[in-house]
């Protein structure tokens, strides 16, 4: 069996198991009365069941840890060996997954939340597989980042779980952008032949489509933090499957691209908080997603935005990638610097709508009422 079709059957296999569990989550989740909380930021009015986190956890653990160890039987390395350099892995995305399932269920604090999630962030740093350093577009340097690799593991796992966790306002949202974004890391585990990435990225294309079928708009599920946690920490933890310490910069750089929106939107979270001086941990209805409701894009035009934007910047990275230098980097510059423009000129347009003018219905009110 080439990887190629190892990875193949991993995929579907993934796909499989999780179309399986969805009904079965759904059943019991909804006999049990295990439903989402309703509140103004959030957009359902009906009661959904919130556990569809559980079954994208088990179908990715599940088909990921077997076609991991089987691409090391191929290779003809030590399957036992193999098995305990990924074990941490596992099990900081499991944890990841645990937090958020708990958090469900009782709403832990936001200090003990982010407390077990640097936990998981350093179980996953004690393993090879760690953030070794990252590559400087326009040029061909790879910054090694020596001892520093450890904390800056954990707080790259860390921020990228709680990103993608900050998508997950629309039905199939941060589902269909995981999807994509791992079949671009697929891509680019092909073209560079890094088989372990090929495996774990048909792993998480899998999971996410099953759990897509379920998850479009109407959803009859949602993932739960159980779900984007996990799905985020996975996403940060693909591109360090390697030993390239080269090409796990340049990994880096490609996983960061394809999911640039959720990592712009929270920064843009995280600033305006500061701004206002609210706690970072604070919800609020100005995401992403939030805006483009509020200009009355409907749920599936949401999601065209986000996958048109998501393959964009994949296409941006493979390009990057496969091209020369200088002309890829200007290509991936291009791509970043058009998200972020996106996000000023929508910032700008909220910003313009809220506010009164003369002549509409507000300013006619209140003028009405002195």
């Amino acid at each position: 069996m080439t990887v190629g079709i190892l990875a193949l059957s991993v995929g579907i296999g993934a796909f499989v198991v999780n179309l399986a569990l969805m009904p079965g989550i759904i059943a019991i989740a909804r006999k049990k009365g295990w439903y989402d909380t309703r509140s103004k930021r959030k957009i359902h009015t009906t009661d959904i069941p919130r556990l569809g986190g559980v079954g994208l956890f088990v179908s990715f653990a599940l088909t990921a840890a077997v076609g991991l160890l089987g691409m090391s039987a191929i290779e003809g390395n030590s399957v036992f060996a193999r098995f305990a350099e990924y074990l941490p892995v596992l099990i900081g995305v499991s944890i990841m997954h645990v937090v958020g399932l708990v958090d469900d269920f009782k709403n832990l604090r936001a200090f003990r939340k982010l407390g077990i999630q640097l936990l998981a962030g350093a179980i996953v740093a004690i393993s090879p597989y760690r953030l070794t350093g990252i590559t400087i577009p326009f040029t061909e340097i790879a910054v090694r980042f020596g001892l520093f690799s450890y904390p800056l593991t954990i707080v790259w796992i860390v921020s990228l779980a709680n990103a993608f966790n900050l998508i997950d306002g629309v039905d199939g949202l941060a589902g269909g952008v995981a999807a994509i974004a791992g079949a671009f890391m697929l891509a680019i585990g092909v073209i560079t032949q890094q088989w372990a990435l090929m495996v774990a990225s048909a792993a998480l294309i899998g999971a996410t489509v099953g759990f897509l079928v379920f998850n479009l708009p109407p959803a009859k599920i949602f993932m739960g933090d159980s779900g984007s946690l996990f799905l985020g920490s996975v996403l940060a933890v693909i591109p360090l499957l390697t030993r390239d310490g080269v090409q796990s910069a340049t990994n880096v750089v490609a996983i960061l691209t394809l999911i640039l929106i959720p990592v712009f939107d929270t920064i843009a979270a995280i600033v305006r908080r500061v701004r206002d001086g609210q706690p970072i941990s604070q919800p609020d209805r100005k995401h992403l997603h939030h805006k483009l409701l509020d200009l009355n894009f409907g749920p599936w035009s949401v999601l065209a935005v986000g996958y048109g934007s998501c393959i964009a910047l994949g296409s941006a990275t493979v390009f990057w990638i496969t091209a020369e230098p200088r002309v890829g980097a200007t290509v991936l510059l291009a791509a970043w610097l058009l998200v972020l423009l996106g996000f000023i000129v929508l910032d700008r347009v909220q910003l313009y709508r809220s506010q009164p003018h003369p002549g509409d219905a507000r300013t006619k009110g209140s003028r009405s009422h002195r």
